[in-house]
């Protein structure tokens, strides 16, 4: 059986200790089942808005919400030029938010964003290439006008290189070993990438964003295995989803000094017991100022 979560998860996490538990609230449920979305919060403003995914009634879709976090509502603001599977976000310090990801044949597409007047265009491609190459991109410092956009579906692992100034896309290197279907997330000057090395195994690797270097280390467990999520708050850095192996009610937590992992049990989660799990794990955005991380979309399983 497959459902795919219609609601909008809210988790408070202002202090974690090793004992305590989290609580899952749920919110304003989205207009229709949605899973392989995503999402962007400039980290200032009191909305999130959330592009493509795939709908479980009707199919693939375009559509671009804005999350109204003061009360809690989606509106419907937009579309884009053309649906986009796989889709990562990033944004610009003038509001615009660039959108990466497979349009269709072998073509990887870049739209570009302006919420303030809710008009989104095509930008280019991505110099990467067969279809689904893109895995998951990372702005190179939060001043740089450079998206760094890594390969990761197959055995590719090549980087591109995206300017926000100019709007030019070029091949930049290659990740060696690499990651397959990896998501990262930026800590300081490091990007941590989860995802699978060779040959199955779950791991995640500490890369140097100037020199595209750093080890990768085998998780020793098998946290997730096929789009997990992440997210950074400051201080500890939260996996969630992707995981057919043993069932985990709560969200993975892994301290980017000291690499020890911790099981952070979530009270009120979505999945309704052991026998269901994440096969697309809901995206997350962290609002510091409520010490709050939302979830969107999603993907449940029964095993």
């Amino acid at each position: 059986m497959v459902s795919a979560s219609t609601l909008i998860i809210l988790i408070s996490v202002p202090f974690l200790v090793a004992a305590q538990n989290l609580t899952a609230v749920y919110v304003d449920p989205l207009p229709y089942s949605w899973y392989n979305l995503a999402a962007y919060f400039d980290g200032s403003s009191d909305s999130i808005f959330t592009f493509g995914g795939f709908n479980t009634a009707t199919g693939e879709k375009g559509e671009i919400l804005r999350f109204d976090i003061a009360t809690g509502t989606n509106t419907l603001v937009g579309h884009m030029p053309g649906y986009l599977s796989d889709i990562s976000v990033q944004g610009d310090s003038s509001s615009s938010i660039y959108l990466f990801g497979w349009g269709g044949s072998t073509s990887n597409i870049i739209y570009k964003c302006n919420p303030l007047i809710n008009v989104t265009a095509y930008v280019g491609q991505i110099p990467l290439v067969p279809r689904y190459s893109i895995t998951t991109t990372l702005r190179k410092a939060e001043d740089s006008e450079e998206i760094l956009i890594f390969e990761g579906q197959s055995h590719y692992h090549r980087v591109a290189s995206f300017n926000m100034s100019t709007l030019i896309a070029t091949e930049k290197g290659s990740l060696v070993p690499g990651l397959r279907s990896a998501t990262s997330v930026r800590v300081g000057g490091k990007a941590y990438l989860f995802g699978i090395a060779a040959p199955h195994n779950s791991a995640f690797q500490v890369l140097d964003l100037e020199t595209l270097e750093g080890p990768v280390f085998d998780v020793g467990f098998f946290p997730f295995n096929h789009a997990p999520e992440v997210v950074y708050n400051g201080e500890n850095i939260y996996i969630l989803g992707g995981n057919r192996g043993p069932p985990s009610r709560g969200i993975l937590q892994l301290d980017p000094n000291s690499h020890e992992w911790r099981l952070v049990p979530v009270d009120n989660f979505q999945l309704q017991d052991e026998d269901y799990y994440y096969d697309v794990a809901p995206v997350p955005i962290y609002v510091e100022k409520l010490g709050r991380i939302y979830f969107f979309g999603g993907k449940v399983m029964n095993r």
